[in-house]
């Protein structure tokens, strides 16, 4: 059975919120997520805040707060372990149990759900979903569209769904390479659930391997998380004593962060992998608070120690809150099976975390604009594409789609840190030199690529002085002070730019040289520049 609250973000921010309030979550100044209201005045997911506010002006954007959904969603399973036992949240929003005991006690399934939603809009006063089907994929999809699906009707109500549905059903340390194979598939003609089952189990686990057998299991309504190992294994469980700073979370960084290291390390050491973690916390009033978490990689302390604090926060913000200071930290790896989890072979796992820690503190030591890191924009021309934004600037950059007139459709396989003068030149008595005029065409046939700065009417030197060949990258046939014979052109494309800006009109032309090489000039300010090089 999964309890399922659509657009969480949103729902969980109510407090904010006038009664009868329209409201959206925002994000890098675009719409993330919109409450129901705001989509009933046209407001949509991706669309900008001035859109967004032309449509509905009473629309109240928020920023997104992960620490308080998960805090907020805290209440949603004090109501749920009213109807089940055995309650996991798989994120803020998506809860699940086993539906055998409550459809039991209750009359049936359906009595079970209606309790269920009945008693989490008592508590909270959102409106929630909940299904109940046979595997993971299925329930939760069930739950999308409120309905019990009988365990006869499994593969037939799968059947239509989408296998990128499938990915937030999968393990962790699984979803990258699921994703990959699932855009496979895709390219395959092989977007459903039923288009995966009519493969054939053989051919999937013999083409795919453990990815495919993932896949396979929840396409046909089974149970993920059943593990294939024959011998059990104990859960492995961490206790730690806080003596003194327990009144609330950010005195309780420390030993959190600890228990979390030796938990992760524990099963490291073992070889054993679990997506499942069980926390308590025990109270000096002799008072207690249990959550249990599932869908998280237990082999990355972080993700540990942040299920901890969502759960600490929780039960500290409800009205029956801990009766003293915390005393006690449990955490629990629940159901491990022998496995490789995303560790290196080498080294600490915990390699993107690392990289964002030290990155930050370099920011820290030298200023934000110190480290820098390549992002790829809309633009005519492979330099302007590429820009330098300091590391963790996630400020939104031109789009990529759209019309680019003239711009060039493939960048050079090498380009020119700094753009080369050069002449091309016609054959002789046919024009002289070869420009490009206002309409955008050129004056003569080119036949020959020429440096500015040679002697002797002969192509000069490409390089900055005092180097040798040796230590250059360009292409022999610029360097070595000889004309370079054009067998064939490409263009010109001329592109206005944005003049308003004070860019220059310029005009992209390429040329294919006698050895077999492309160069990729530009005509701007009255001048050829060589941009890069095609081997």
């Amino acid at each position: 059975m999964v309890l399922w609250i659509p657009d969480w973000p949103v729902n969980c921010l109510v407090v904010d919120l006038p009664p009868g309030g329209v409201g959206a979550v925002v994000h890098a100044k675009r719409i993330e997520v919109a409450s129901a209201s705001a989509r009933r005045c046209g407001v949509r997911a991706g669309m900008s805040v001035r859109e967004a506010t032309y449509l509905c002006p009473e629309l109240i954007c928020l920023p997104r707060d992960p620490d308080r959904e998960a805090r907020a969603f805290n209440g949603v399973i004090d109501a749920f372990d009213t109807v089940a036992a055995g309650v996991e949240c798989l994120r803020p929003g998506l809860a699940r149990c086993r539906a055998r005991g409550p459809a039991r006690w209750a009359g049936g399934e359906e009595q079970a759900a209606s309790l269920l939603v009945d008693a989490i809009e008592e508590a909270v006063g959102v409106e929630c979903f909940v299904g109940i089907a046979d595997g993971p994929l299925a329930s939760v999809e069930a739950a999308r569209a409120g309905r019990i699906v009988p365990a006869e009707d499994t593969r037939f109500f799968l059947s239509r769904i989408g296998l990128s549905c499938a990915l937030g059903c999968v393990l962790p340390s699984m979803r990258d390479r699921t994703s990959a194979t699932v855009d496979l598939l895709a390219s395959l003609g092989i977007t459903s659930c039923a288009d995966l089952l009519q493969l054939g189990r053989g051919p999937v686990l013999e083409r795919f391997g453990d990815v495919g057998e993932r896949l396979w299991i929840l396409a046909s309504g089974g149970d993920a998380a059943v593990s294939s190992s024959e011998r059990a294994q104990a859960d492995i469980t961490v206790e730690y004593d806080i003596d003194g700073g327990g009144e609330s979370v950010q005195t309780m960084t420390v030993p959190v962060i600890r228990a979390a290291e030796e938990l992760a390390g524990r099963l490291y050491g073992a070889a054993l992998v679990s997506h499942t973690l069980r926390i308590d916390v025990e109270d000096g009033g002799g008072g207690s608070r249990s959550r249990t978490w599932s869908g998280c990689d237990l082999s990355v302390p972080a993700d540990i120690a942040l299920r901890v604090r969502w759960t600490l926060t929780g039960w500290m913000a409800c009205d029956q809150g801990p009766s003293g200071e915390a005393r006690l930290i449990r955490l629990t790896a629940c159901d491990p099976c022998p496995g490789i989890g995303s560790s290196a072979l080498w080294g600490r796992s915990n390699r993107k975390s690392d990289v964002s820690r030290s990155a930050v503190r370099i920011q820290g030591l030298a200023g934000p604009d110190a480290l820098l890191v390549p992002r790829v924009q809309g633009g005519y021309d492979p330099r302007s594409r590429i820009v330098m934004a300091p590391w963790g600037n996630q400020e939104p950059l031109r789009s990529r789609a759209g019309a680019w007139e003239g711009a060039v459709a493939e960048p050079p396989s090498t380009l020119f840190d700094t753009p080369i003068p050069v002449l091309l030149v016609a054959e002789p008595g046919a024009g002289g030199d070869v420009r490009v005029d206002q309409r955008g065409s050129l004056t003569a046939t080119p036949a020959y690529l020429l440096t500015k700065n040679g002697g002797e009417g002969l192509p000069g030197r490409l390089l900055p002085s005092g180097e040798s060949w040796e230590r250059s990258q360009y292409s022999p046939q610029l360097c070595a002070g000889q004309r370079c014979r054009i067998r064939a052109i490409a263009g010109p494309w001329p592109v206005g730019g944005c003049w308003w800006s004070g860019e220059r009109a310029r005009a992209y032309m390429r040329a294919t040289l006698e050895d077999g090489q492309v160069a990729l000039l530009v005509w701007s300010g009255g001048e050829w520049m060589a941009e890069g090089l095609d081997n």
